[in-house]
């Protein structure tokens, strides 16, 4: 007999108890006793279930659980049609009410939370020892939370269930990527693309092809849909924006410039790829010698205003100014590096930050491969970060240098950290005029 959600008893035993945040949607339905049989009825266990979570919950998990109902009232369906309360054709309109029933809810409790946080906010305004920084990043998170369901209202689970969802869900996904591809499948093999709540640290000397890779990297997340930030804090948004015209079009803009003949001939395909930028989901962004607060601030406004970030590229760390009242520069690179740790997770998104290796990493005047302990300034870097790739250029068999113009050279990706897979190294073939990267004939390797 399917237990009943009507009475005191079983509110509290079903519902109070097992409705905790981040436990899958349908283990959540069918642990309350909400089976095939509980559609009967308009559905209203599912309408008492709804309710409960848009009081404690986020929007997000009354989605999920929609989306599970959902799945159930599949099922029954196909089981058996006589088990709905009228003609099979009304299955629809009863989960559309159902789905309707949710999204009242959801707007009430984004209400309910906009109303508590306005008056946090002007009884913490006017204390004048409440630090303005801090109340400012505080609001900006709660702003992100009752906008878009990023982060919970209430206390999150121990990570049991969470667990277990991302391992069913791995499970269910066919062998697809649990984030945004890096456009590179050796490496993606290795990181698992750009997953969520990662703080992933790109190194390598000056004039390796970090920003090249992080335009091409934020350029493939794009054209995948993946909404994607990127912080320029060193180049030009223009430079960016030339470097992505030479990766969609395959045209070297070099050569351009010095002819105006070959040039008006692609100048219709140079257009085409410009316009097309438009309906990509890549915002780019400049802000002059932020801090690692402001970075924060800048990316929760856009996931409130524009959309959830998937993927932030911050190029990069030496251009961070270091928070107030920071003693010494290797502490004040770790509270950055916290910080953005903790922005991750707080979007529910991947960072990927570039950093510049010591000047230790030559000897004898080549190039070595570098190690985690080439990084400037701090040891911080290494251990805040969740993974860690490195990016080198070996020198040529015949000693000389590559001219970046006229020659593709191979690159080599060093996953040096990595706590959610395997360590290891990928070569790839990089065509440096042309923002470029392709899997190389190299034997690739994993340790």
């Amino acid at each position: 007999m399917t237990p009943s959600l009507y009475s005191p008893e079983a509110e509290q035993e079903s519902i109070a108890t097992l409705f905790v945040h981040g436990k899958p949607a349908l283990l959540i339905l069918r642990a309350a006793g909400v089976t095939v049989e509980s559609f009967q009825n308009g559905n209203r266990p599912l309408f008492r279930v709804l309710s409960y979570l848009a009081e404690q919950g986020s929007p997000t998990v009354s989605a999920s659980l929609t989306e599970a109902a959902y799945t159930l009232g599949e099922l029954a369906l196909a089981q058996d049609p006589t088990q709905w309360d009228g003609p099979v054709n009304n299955c629809t309109a009863t989960m559309t009410n159902l789905a309707y029933h949710a999204s009242v809810l959801a707007e009430l409790w984004r209400r309910r939370q906009l109303i508590a946080l306005g008056e946090s906010l002007v009884a913490q305004a006017a204390d004048r020892a409440v630090d303005v920084q801090s109340l400012s990043t505080a609001v900006v998170g709660r702003l992100v939370a009752s906008s878009t369901g990023l982060a919970a209202a209430t206390p999150t689970s121990d990570g049991r269930w969470d667990a277990l969802a991302d391992l069913e869900a791995a499970a269910m996904s066919g062998g697809a990527l649990p984030g945004v591809s890096l456009g590179l499948r050796s490496l993606d093999e290795i990181l698992e693309g750009f997953c969520p709540e990662r703080l992933l640290t790109l190194g390598a000397r000056p004039n390796c092809g970090k920003t090249a890779f992080a335009v091409w990297c934020a350029h493939t997340a794009a054209a995948d849909d993946a909404e994607t930030l990127f912080f320029s804090l060193e180049q030009p948004i223009k430079q960016l924006q030339s470097r992505r015209l030479a990766l969609a079009t395959g045209l070297n803009l070099f050569e351009l410039r010095r002819d105006e003949t070959a040039l008006r001939a692609h100048l219709s395909t140079l257009t085409a790829a410009s316009n097309s930028f438009g309906a990509m989901p890549l915002t780019f962004a400049a802000p002059s010698f932020p801090t690692a607060s402001d970075l924060c601030l800048a990316a929760q406004h856009h996931a409130v205003t524009v959309a959830p970030p998937k993927l932030i590229v911050i190029d990069y760390l030496s251009w961070i100014k270091n928070e107030p009242g920071a003693e010494r520069n290797d502490l004040a690179i770790g509270v950055t590096m916290k910080r953005l740790a903790q922005l991750a997770k707080d979007l529910h998104c991947c960072v990927l930050l570039l950093a510049q290796l010591n000047r230790d990493s030559v000897k004898d005047g080549k190039p070595r491969r570098p190690t985690m302990a080439d990084f400037r300034d701090s040891g911080c870097i290494e251990q805040d970060s969740d993974q860690i790739l490195l990016l080198w250029e070996p020198p040529s068999p015949d000693g000389t240098e590559d001219n970046p113009r006229e020659k593709e050279t191979t690159v080599e990706f060093i996953v040096e950290k990595n706590r959610h897979g395997p360590k290891g190294r990928v070569r790839v073939d990089w065509k440096k005029a042309l923002t470029q990267y392709r899997e190389s004939p190299w034997l690739n390797s994993r340790r």
